[in-house]
């Protein structure tokens, strides 16, 4: 399926107006899917133990362009525990780090805690016990939705279930997931368009491309690639506000390299 004509690219508002055409002809044919990470025996399959990217930021914050450095974290630990982080570096000091904490099961990653610093505070803390997750700008405790996830878990999810499922990814698909903002549980739906070849630094690769677009769980549309055999993290993450500004991720290194 050939998302963009030359023609459209050639004019940029013909071209905005064959993505959005585009993607939503293409959500109408994505089959919704599920999928389930677990070995042949049924044991769960458990994600990589430790995986960190470095990337290079190229962005647009209230028309003027910048550049910055990020670091994305993976770590498993005992009891089926995992610590994920995110850390963005910009110009004269400012940043941004984002953390969660959780387990991960068959059913997928259980966050458990998440926090965030930087031009804001946020943190929200799940009472499994209760079923219920404290949200930070909720009057109440808000219902703990089967596979909610936080905005950074988020990420690694769907990481997680390309690489132990990647043949589900190769044609159209549409994934739901609950992700928690900062007052209430959105439902994203996620759309899988495909193989794309994606240059690395370890040399070109096949990736898988998805995108939520704007206006399915959020006001932002953002776009992520994984090369399935590199684990949960992706190699290129680009967000775009509805304002305008943009931040864009490319993979600049990764530990341990592939």
């Amino acid at each position: 399926m050939t998302l963009f004509s030359a023609r459209a690219r050639q004019h940029p508002a013909a071209f905005w107006l064959v993505a959005a055409l585009a993607v939503s002809s293409w959500a109408q044919e994505a089959k919704p899917i599920t999928p389930v990470c677990r070995s042949a025996q049924g044991w769960a399959r458990s994600p990589a133990p430790a995986i960190t990217h470095r990337y290079s930021v190229q962005g647009l914050a209230r028309t003027l362009p910048y550049t910055a450095q990020a670091v994305m974290t993976w770590q498993t630990g005992p009891a089926q525990s995992y610590v994920l982080s995110h850390d963005v570096r910009a110009f004269l000091g400012l940043g941004r780090r984002q953390v969660s904490e959780g387990t991960w099961s068959t059913s997928g990653l259980a966050p458990r805690q998440f926090n965030e610093s930087g031009s804001r505070q946020q943190s929200l803390t799940v009472d499994a016990s209760r079923g219920t997750v404290k949200l930070p700008e909720a009057p109440t405790d808000q219902p703990l939705l089967p596979g909610s996830q936080d905005k950074l878990s988020a990420w690694a999810q769907l990481g997680w279930w390309i690489g132990c499922a990647p043949t589900l990814f190769e044609s159209p698909a549409r994934i739901g997931l609950p992700v928690w903002g900062a007052g209430e549980t959105e439902a994203w739906q996620i759309l899988s368009l495909g193989r794309v070849k994606l240059d690395t630094p370890y040399g070109e690769r096949s990736a898988v491309h998805v995108v939520r677009p704007a206006g399915q769980g959020g006001d932002a549309r953002i776009e992520l690639w994984y090369v399935p055999e590199w684990g949960v993290l992706p190699v290129r993450l680009r967000v775009e506000q509805a304002n305008g500004d943009r931040a864009d991720q490319w993979l600049s290194e990764r530990q341990p390299p592939p």
